[in-house]
C-alpha cells in the first residue's frame, strides 16, 4: 500500500482503532526500510496540518507523532528533529492539537535526537503557553513525563533555567488530582529540592505539595495501574521531609494533624513526623515538644489501633534521637533532650508503680521507645525507671504483678541491646565509648530473671518472662561475664529438659539457638554435655526416660544448625549409636533407641541442607560428612548386620539411615557421587571379589573388606535398603560409573528379582532405585525399550494375573507404582498407559485398596526425597496437571460402574490427585467434581474423609461460590460426621474435629441468604457434638456453634 493510501487510511480511521494503528505500522516500516522519509510523510500531510478544521489538524499532528514513536531513532536526523520540535511547539497555540503535539515532543525527547537548547525550549513553552490543569489527564501525564525526563537526563540544562523552572513546575502541578500524575509530580518536587535553586519559592513549593496531606485516595476496584494509597503517602512524605527549609511551614500543620479525629490521618501525621524529625533538626521541634508528647502519649494510652500505636512509638524514638543531637542555646535552661524526656518521665514512671493497671505496660513501651533512640536517652530513662521497677518487684510477691514488672524490665533490656549491641555485633556497628547503664543493675536483673525462670509456682507466664529476660541479658553485649554466661546457658539448658510448660521450654530453647549462632563453643561445652548426658548408651528402659531422651534429641536437632555444633552433634550421636549397633541380640528398646538416634541425624542433615539451599553462601558442611558420617555408618551397618537380631535388621532403622546417606550424597558433585556409587555397587550388589574390590570412600574408618562381603545374604535387608541412595545420584553419574557395565541389565536385575519373601522396605527400595535410574535416562527411546522388553513381560503381565499369590502381586505392584511415577514425572506416554492399568486394578478385590493408596506414590512428593528435584529427577513442566487430566475421566467412569463396596477406592485416588495438583487447577476443576467429592464423606474411610474436608476447607476460603450450590448436602454430611459416636463409619476424633471446623468455616464463607435456612437445624444438631465424650470435639463444637449463632444478617462488603 502506498504512503498516500496509508496516510488517508489513518485520517479516516477512528482514534486508536486497529486500522489506524496498522497504517502507522506500515508507514514506520517504510521509513525504517528507506522506502520513505519523514519529509514524505509531512508532504503527504500538508493540507491536513494547516486545515481550517481543528480536529483535522489534530489528526494530522497525531499521525506525525505516532510515526515518530514507531520508527527507529536513527531514522530521525538532528536537522529534522529541530524542524519538528519547532512545528510541535507552534502547535501548542492550537488547543485541539496540544495533546498530539506533546506526544511528538515526548517521542523526540526520548529518542535523544534534540539538541540541549531545543530540549530546554519544551518546559519553557509549556509553562508559558499552557494552562496545564485545564487539559485532560493524558495531556497532563505527557507534561509530567517530559518534565521528569528532563530532571533525570538533562539536569544541568534545567539548572540553567533558574528559578523560572521551579515557578513553572509549581504552576503546572497546582490542582493535580490524578494519582498517576501525582506520583510523577512528587518525584519531581524531590528532585527540585535536591538539585535546583528553589529559595525564592520555598513556601509556594511547600504549599503546592502539602495540600495533598493526608492522602485519602482509594483505588477503584477495576484499577489497572496498581497505584495504592501507600504509594502516594510514601511519595508525598518524601517531599515533605526533603529539606529542613520546609520545617517552619510543616511543623505547626503536622502537630495540628496529630489531633485529627481520623485514625488514618493521625497515623499518617505520626509517620511523617518520624520521617521529618531527623531532617528538620531539633530546633523546629522544640517549641512543639510538649504538644507532640501529649498527642503521642494519648494515642498509646488509648491503644485503640496497633498500627497507630506503632507509629506513635516510632515518632517518640525519632523525636528523641533528633533532640539528642540538638545543643542548648544561652537562653535554654535545660538541654532539649532533657526537656522532652522530662515530660515523658513525669507522665509515665508513676504508672510503673501500679503494674496491674493497663497504663504500666503502655508507659513501659513509651519509655522503651525513647531509650532505644540513643545513648544519652538510654541513660536518662533506665536510671529513672529501672530502680522503680526493681523496688516494685521486691515489695510485691504476687506472680501476676511480678510478671508485668518483668515484662516492662524486659523492654528496657531490649532497649539497651538495641543501643549498645548484641554479642554478635561488630565494632563498626556500636560506639566503643558507650557503656550501657544496665551494668549498674546487672546483678539484680540477672538474679530476677533466673529466679523467675526457676520458680516453682503454678504460673507459667512468670517463668516465660524470666526466660525471655534471661535471653535478652545473655545476648546483650558486654553485660555478663564469662562465669555468668555459663550459668545462664546451663539454667536455660535445664529449663529445656525439666520445664513442664511447652511455651517456656520453647523460649529457653530459642534462646540457646540464638546464642549458639554467636558462641557455639560455650553451648558445646555446657548445653551439649548436659543434653548428651541424658542419652543412654543403650536402649531405653522406661517410658519416662523415653520422654527425656526425645526432649534432649529435639534440642540437639535445633541447636545443630551452626557448623561447629552440626559436626559435633552428628559425631556424638554416632558415638551414642555404637553400643546399640554392636549388640548381637537387640531388644525392642534398642531398636526404638536406634530409630530415634538415626531420625535425629536425619533431621539435623535435612535442616542444614535446607538452610544451605536457601543461603547460597552458607558453608557446605553437609558435604563434609563423607568421611565423618557416611563411611562410619556404612562400616557399622555392614558389620553389625551379620547378627540376625541387630538393630540394622530393622526396616525403620535401615530406611532412616538410607535417607541420611541420601541427604549427604545429594550435596556432592559428580565426581564424589561416582566414587560413592562405585562403592555401593561393589559392597552391596556385585559382592566385590578381593582382586577388584578396594575401599572406595576416602578415610581409614571404612574397612569393608572381602571377608565382610561374604555375609551378603545376612546383610540383605540393609544393603537392599541402601539402594534407596541410588535415587539420590545425578542422572549421568550412574551412566558414567565403571560399576554399571550396562544400565538396562542393572535395571532388569532390580525389577525382576524374586522379592516374594522380602520386607516391604526392601521391595520399595528396589523399586525406587530402578525408577530413579529409569527416570534419568536421556533417551525416551531407551525408556520405551526397557518398559516393552522388561516391565511389560516380567511385571505387568504377572501383576494383572489374578491367579498369582497375593504376596507376589503386592511386590509387583510396589515396583509398578514406582516405575509409573518415574515415567509420569517425565511425561512419558507409557506412564499414562501404565496408570490405566492402575485404575483398572481398583476393581481388583485383592489389590484395589493398595492400588488406590499407590496413586499417592505416583502423584505425591516422596518424603525421603526420591524422585524429586532435590535428587536430580527429570520433572517435566505441568506433569501433575497432565496426569490429572488423563486420570479423572477414567476415575469418574470407573466410579459409576463399580459396585458399592469398591467405589471408595476411586474416591481415594481422586483425593490423592486433588491434594497434589496446583491450587488454581484444583479450583477450576472442582465444580464438575464437587458431587463426587461430597460422596467421599459417606464412606467409612477416615483418611478419605479428612482429605476431602481439607479440600472443602480450601474451597470455602478461596472459592466459596462453588460450595454455595451444595450447601444442603454439605451441611447434612458434616452434621452426620460431627455427631457420630465412637469412631463409627470412619468418624474418628480427628475426622469429627475436621468436620466441625469446616462447618464453622461455612458460616463465615457463604452468603447469609443461602445459609440462613440451615441455621436452626445446625444449632439443634450441634448440641449432640457439644456433648461428645472427647474434649477436643466438644471444644470445636462450641466454636462452630458460636459462629452459627452469630449468623444474624448479610456480611459487610
Amino acid at each position: 500500500m502506498s504512503l498516500t493510501l496509508d496516510v488517508e487510511a489513518y485520517t479516516k480511521a477512528p482514534v486508536d482503532s486497529p486500522d489506524g494503528l496498522q497504517a502507522v505500522q506500515r508507514i514506520g516500516k517504510a521509513i525504517d526500510s528507506g522506502d520513505a522519509t519523514l519529509l514524505n510523510v509531512v508532504e503527504e500531510l500538508g493540507q491536513q496540518l494547516t486545515h481550517t478544521d481543528p480536529f483535522v489538524r489534530a489528526k494530522g499532528v497525531g499521525l506525525l507523532s505516532a510515526v515518530l514513536r514507531e520508527i527507529r531513532k536513527d531514522r530521525i536526523g538532528h536537522d529534522a528533529a529541530s524542524v519538528l520540535i519547532n512545528f510541535f511547539l507552534e502547535r501548542l497555540e492550537d488547543q485541539p492539537s496540544v495533546g498530539e503535539a506533546l506526544k511528538g515532543m515526548r517521542a523526540l525527547l526520548e529518542a535523544g535526537v534534540l539538541s540541549n537548547s531545543d530540549a530546554l525550549r519544551i518546559p519553557t513553552a509549556i509553562f508559558t503557553e499552557l494552562a496545564v490543569q485545564t487539559f485532560q489527564q493524558t495531556v497532563r501525564h505527557s507534561v509530567f513525563v517530559m518534565l521528569d525526563y528532563l530532571l533525570d537526563r538533562n539536569l544541568a540544562g534545567v539548572k540553567s533555567l533558574g528559578p523560572d523552572f521551579v515557578s513553572g513546575y509549581i504552576q503546572t502541578m497546582d490542582g493535580e488530582k490524578d494519582p498517576r500524575n501525582l506520583l510523577l509530580a512528587f518525584r519531581g518536587v524531590k528532585k527540585i529540592v535536591d538539585n535546583l535553586d528553589y529559595e525564592k519559592y520555598t513556601e509556594d513549593l511547600f504549599e503546592v505539595t502539602f495540600c495533598y496531606f493526608p492522602i485519602t485516595f482509594r483505588p477503584p476496584p477495576d484499577d489497572i495501574y496498581g497505584i495504592t494509597a501507600e504509594d502516594l503517602k510514601v511519595a508525598l512524605r518524601t517531599c515533605i521531609c526533603a529539606t529542613p527549609k520546609f520545617a517552619k511551614f510543616a511543623m505547626p500543620v503536622l502537630v495540628e494533624k496529630l489531633s485529627s479525629s481520623s485514625g488514618t490521618a493521625k497515623r499518617d501525621a505520626m509517620e511523617t513526623l518520624a520521617a521529618c524529625a531527623p531532617i528538620y533538626g531539633g530546633r523546629p521541634l522544640l517549641p512543639h515538644a510538649e504538644h507532640i508528647w501529649d498527642f503521642l502519649k494519648e494515642e498509646i494510652f488509648k491503644g485503640v489501633n496497633d498500627a497507630n500505636e506503632t507509629a506513635a512509638l516510632d515518632a517518640i524514638r525519632a523525636v528523641t534521637l533528633t533532640l539528642s543531637a540538638t545543643t542548648a542555646t544561652s537562653t535554654d535552661k535545660k538541654e532539649p533532650l532533657e526537656v522532652f524526656l522530662g515530660l515523658a518521665i513525669k507522665d509515665t514512671v508513676d504508672n510503673l508503680k501500679e503494674p496491674e493497671l493497663k497504663y504500666a505496660k503502655s508507659s513501659g513501651r513509651m519509655l522503651q521507645a525513647a531509650a532505644m533512640a540513643c545513648d544519652p536517652a538510654c541513660h536518662i530513662i533506665i536510671n529513672a525507671a529501672v530502680p522503680v521497677l526493681m523496688e516494685q518487684y521486691k515489695v510485691d510477691d504476687a506472680p501476676t504483678r511480678r510478671k508485668t514488672v518483668l515484662e516492662v524490665l524486659l523492654d528496657f533490656v531490649k532497649a539497651g541491646r538495641e543501643v549498645y549491641g548484641s554479642i554478635g555485633s561488630s565494632d563498626m556497628e556500636v560506639d566503643e565509648d558507650f557503656e550501657t547503664p544496665l551494668l549498674a543493675y546487672k546483678d539484680r536483673l540477672f538474679y530476677l530473671f533466673i529466679a523467675a525462670l526457676t520458680s516453682k509456682n503454678d504460673y507459667p507466664p512468670l517463668r516465660l518472662f524470666g526466660a525471655r529476660g534471661l535471653r535478652e541479658v545473655l545476648m546483650s553485649r558486654y553485660l555478663l561475664g564469662g562465669s555468668e554466661v555459663r550459668d545462664a546457658v546451663q539454667i536455660m539448658t535445664q529449663a529445656v529438659l525439666d520445664e513442664a510448660d511447652e511455651e517456656v521450654r520453647g523460649e529457653a530453647l530459642l534462646a540457646l539457638v540464638e546464642f549458639s549462632a554467636q558462641r557455639p563453643g560455650t553451648v558445646l561445652q555446657t548445653t551439649f554435655v548436659t543434653l548428651f548426658d541424658e542419652l543412654p548408651n543403650e536402649g531405653w528402659v522406661s517410658e519416662a526416660s523415653m520422654d527425656k531422651v526425645n526432649t534432649a534429641l529435639g534440642a540437639i536437632i535445633e541447636l545443630s544448625m551452626e557448623p561447629t555444633l552440626f559436626r559435633q552433634g552428628l559425631q556424638l550421636l554416632l558415638e551414642k549409636l555404637d553400643p546399640t549397633a554392636v549388640k548381637v541380640t537387640a531388644t525392642v528398646e534398642d531398636v526404638a533407641y536406634a530409630r530415634a538416634l538415626a531420625s535425629a541425624m536425619l533431621a539435623i542433615l535435612e535442616k542444614r541442607s535446607e538452610y544451605q539451599r536457601a543461603n547460597g553462601n552458607a558453608e557446605n558442611v553437609v558435604a563434609e560428612c563423607k568421611d565423618t558420617l557416611v563411611a562410619p555408618l556404612l562400616e557399622r551397618a555392614v558389620s553389625a548386620a551379620k547378627a540376625e537380631a541387630s538393630v540394622f535388621r530393622d526396616a525403620g532403622v535401615v530406611d532412616t539411615i538410607a535417607r541420611v546417606l541420601g541427604v549427604v550424597v545429594r550435596s556432592w558433585g559428580v565426581n564424589e557421587q561416582k566414587v560413592a556409587l562405585d562403592y555401593f555397587f561393589h559392597a552391596f550388589l556385585s559382592g566385590g571379589e578381593e582382586q577388584n574390590f578396594k575401599p572406595l570412600l576416602v578415610g581409614p574408618r571404612l574397612g569393608v573388606y572381602p571377608e565382610t562381603l561374604a555375609h551378603r545374604r545376612s546383610v540383605g535387608d540393609f544393603v537392599r535398603g541402601a539402594e534407596t541412595d541410588i535415587a539420590t545420584f545425578r542422572g549421568r553419574v550412574v551412566q558414567l560409573s565403571s560399576s554399571v557395565a550396562d544400565v538396562n541389565t542393572f535395571l532388569a536385575e532390580l525389577v525382576c528379582q524374586p522379592w516374594t519373601n522380602s520386607t516391604g522396605v526392601l521391595v520399595a527400595a528396589a523399586g525406587k532405585a530402578a525408577a530413579s535410574v529409569l527416570n534419568k535416562l536421556k533417551s525416551d527411546g531407551d525408556v520405551s525399550k526397557f518398559v516393552d522388553d522388561v516391565v511389560v513381560p516380567h511385571v505387568r503381565t504377572k501383576l494383572l494375573d489374578p491367579s498369582l499369590e497375593a504376596e507376589t502381586r503386592y511386590c509387583l505392584l510396589s515396583t509398578y507404582l514406582w516405575i509409573t511415577k518415574a515415567l509420569v514425572l517425565r511425561s512419558h506416554p507409557m506412564g499414562y498407559d501404565m496408570s490405566q492399568d492402575l485404575v483398572a486394578l481398583l476393581a481388583d478385590p485383592v489389590l484395589g485398596r493398595r492400588a488406590a493408596d499407590g496413586f499417592g506414590i505416583v502423584v505425591g512428593d516422596s518424603p525421603d526425597g526420591v524422585l524429586t528435584k532435590a535428587s536430580f529427577a527429570v520433572l517435566r513442566l505441568l506433569y501433575k496437571q497432565k496426569f490429572f487430566n488423563h486420570c479423572v475421566p477414567r476415575l469418574v467412569e470407573g466410579f459409576h460402574a463399580a459396585p458399592n463396596d469398591l467405589k471408595q477406592y476411586y474416591l481415594m485416588v481422586l483425593s490423592h490427585l486433588l491434594r497434589n495438583i496446583p491450587q488454581q487447577i484444583l479450583l477450576s476443576e472442582l465444580p464438575k467434581l464437587f458431587p463426587l467429592l461430597l460422596s467421599s464423606l459417606s464412606f467409612p474411610e477416615a483418611d478419605l474423609k479428612i482429605a476431602t474436608l481439607d479440600t472443602l476447607s480450601l474451597v470455602l476460603s478461596e472459592a466459596p461460590m462453588i460450595a454455595a450450590d451444595h450447601v444442603g448436602s454439605i451441611v447434612d454430611a458434616l452434621l452426620k460426621m460431627a455427631t457420630a459416636r465412637g469412631g463409627e463409619n470412619g468418624n474418628t476424633i480427628k475426622a469429627r474435629v475436621a468436620a466441625l471446623k469446616v462447618l464453622g468455616q461455612l458460616a463465615k464463607s457463604v452468603e447469609f441468604s443461602i445459609l440462613y435456612p440451615q441455621k436452626q437445624r445446625v444449632l439443634k444438631q450441634l448440641g449432640g457434638a457439644v456433648d461428645d465424650p472427647k474434649r477436643l470435639v466438644r471444644k470445636e463444637a462450641v466454636n462452630s456453634r458460636m459462629k452459627w449463632y452469630l449468623l444474624l444478617g448479610p456480611k459487610e462488603k
